[in-house]
């Protein structure tokens, strides 16, 4: 009778060893929690003597994905992700490896960054400087208010009505409120134009005034086209050459007396490029509203350009920059009149 006495406390004792443990799961509580946010799992244990193994599981008990395994100790933190999804209601099952125990968090739920979705944000104020009507091959800035707006922007021109003419950038960085701008008259005359800035996904945009884009005389208005005329008509300038050139300065003088009476006193500025062949060779300066053309220019060649120069091989020209960019006059140097320097 004794031995049956022993057999069954042992046998109670086991038991009490396998299945006594308890798990408490503190952390994490009931509520919102955050997707890509960090979430603390704490737990405490008795009669537990393994480790642990984290799940998450739905508030019905299906297993919904492991989390961590053979854990030593509380607390753990876990990034909420994948498996959780956005909008569904989880718990936190923390398992003894032994089997002896196991425990449950509160029910929580799992939501996007802010509780929702993000506020689009606004463009407003769409216009460019100046006022209709735009010319053809001038720069102009186009300019926006652009507010709570985290992605990429495009900017194009459109017609009124929406149809697209065609992008004048597809990719600016977010925040970007303003884009320089020289219309081509590829896209033809017309009183129907808009500019347009929005996303890339299109989700905020906006449209600027109805404008329209023509082609202007004298390259936009900078020279009068009579002026303009004149000089395509002057075929020759006079260009006086040192007696005994001495590198490094090989610099024939341009005498500009004529071309400073025809031209008076331009409203715009205006460069002067020494050109070889179509191609910059030197800019001899900018003139106009801030500095009167003076009476002579004098160049700066290599020792190989200043020969062609002057005994030919090439094509010399001293053309007239507009502030678009532009060429609006040239004036061929071949044949120039020789003076020598004294």
């Amino acid at each position: 009778m004794k031995k049956t006495l022993l057999f069954v406390a042992l046998a109670v004792f086991a038991a009490g060893l396998a299945f006594g443990g308890t798990i408490t799961v503190s952390q994490p509580t009931a509520g919102d929690k955050v997707m890509g946010s960090s979430m603390q799992i704490a737990w405490t244990s008795t009669g537990v003597a393994g480790n642990f193994k984290i799940q998450l599981i739905r508030p019905g008990g299906a297993l919904v994905g492991q989390l961590m395994n053979n854990i030593a100790a509380s607390p753990q933190s876990w990034t909420v992700a994948a498996p959780a999804l956005v909008g569904e209601n989880y718990k936190i099952r923390v398992h003894a490896m032994d089997g002896s125990a196991d425990g449950l968090s509160a029910t929580f739920t799992v939501i996007a960054d802010g509780g929702g979705e993000p506020e689009p944000g606004t463009i407003t104020n769409v216009h460019l400087n100046g006022s209709s009507p735009y010319c053809f091959g001038t720069a102009y800035t186009i300019s926006w208010t652009v507010t709570a707006v985290p992605q990429h922007l495009k900017l194009q021109l459109i017609h009124t009505g929406g149809a697209l003419v065609g992008a004048i950038d597809s990719d600016m960085a977010p925040g970007t409120s303003s884009k320089s701008w020289t219309p081509d008259a590829t896209v033809g005359a017309g009183t129907n134009y808009k500019v347009r800035v929005s996303t890339l996904d299109n989700a905020v945009t906006a449209e600027s005034a109805e404008f329209e884009l023509k082609t202007c005389e004298g390259g936009g208005g900078l020279i009068d086209p009579g002026i303009l005329d004149k000089i395509r008509r002057m075929r020759r300038i006079v260009i006086k050459w040192p007696i005994d050139p001495d590198p490094p300065c090989y610099c024939p003088e341009f005498d500009l007396r004529e071309l400073r009476d025809l031209m008076g006193n331009p409203t715009n500025d205006f460069k002067i490029h020494l050109l070889k062949n179509g191609v910059l060779v030197q800019e001899l300066g900018v003139f106009g509203r801030g500095a009167v053309l003076p009476l002579s220019l004098k160049g700066k060649l290599s020792r190989e350009d200043y020969g062609l120069l002057r005994q030919g091989g090439a094509k010399f020209s001293l053309a007239l920059i507009g502030e678009n960019g532009k060429i609006m006059n040239e004036v061929a140097l071949e044949g120039g009149q020789e003076v020598l320097l004294r």
